[in-house]
């Protein structure tokens, strides 16, 4: 077990609780230098929320990719609330964003089929 940091089983909910978002929050100290949760996988530091996905989902993460979490909360391993996405992706969301993962997705939804104008939906969701 690398540096005392916790071996990792998905299917026991003794490292994270599950709170009223459905949020898997990790309860255990041991997180990476910017706040993710961090467990041990043969010895080595790897980051819950990978883990979690590569067990529960079979989901490997490409180089150069993220695990995202769309409920905007980094102590979240629930697999649900998971997404890979670029560096870029992760970059623009991370900035003070206005809109939720579900208003984007939604916004997606209305302009593709050219039902809304921009302007519209923009005002819709309170952005311009």
């Amino acid at each position: 077990m690398g540096k005392g940091r916790p071996t990792i089983n998905p299917t026991s909910s003794t490292r994270y609780f599950i709170d009223k978002n459905g949020c898997w929050v990790w309860k255990m100290k041991f997180r990476t230098h910017s706040g993710f949760p961090e467990v041990s996988v043969r010895g080595n530091p790897s980051i819950a929320t990978h883990v979690f996905l590569k067990k529960l989902k079979g989901i490997e993460i490409p180089n150069g990719k993220l695990v995202f979490q769309k409920c905007r909360n980094r102590s979240c391993v629930n697999p649900k609330h998971l997404i890979v996405v670029t560096r870029g992706f992760s970059a623009r969301r991370a900035k003070n964003t206005k809109l939720s993962f579900k208003a984007i997705e939604d916004i997606k939804r209305e302009y593709i089929p050219r039902t809304m104008s921009q302007a519209k939906l923009g005002k819709k969701y309170g952005v311009n």
